[in-house]
């Protein structure tokens, strides 16, 4: 299906290479945090349809595919189909 890649790269070492097929489980870190944020990061692209990825790109990549859904206007809504 169609979606909308978003691409957040820092301009660090990256991951360690061991840590980063886990990077987006719970409580996985590399000495600094809890390990949560990126967890957290992959269940709600997981809640949405989507899905993340953590790669190393010159630094610590990660990205977060999101699916294009089709508007659906709500019968109570403030605005009509055309907007």
């Amino acid at each position: 299906g169609e979606g909308v890649w978003v691409w957040l790269v820092d301009s660090g070492p990256g991951f360690p290479e061991p840590l980063l097929p886990r990077v987006l489980e719970p409580f996985v870190h590399g000495g600094k945090g809890t390990g949560l944020g990126l967890a957290l990061v992959a269940a709600v692209a997981r809640a949405h349809g989507g899905k993340a990825r953590a790669e190393n790109r010159g630094g610590a990549g990660v990205g977060l595919f999101l699916p294009l859904a089709s508007l659906k206007v709500s019968p109570g809504a403030p605005f009509g189909e055309e907007g």
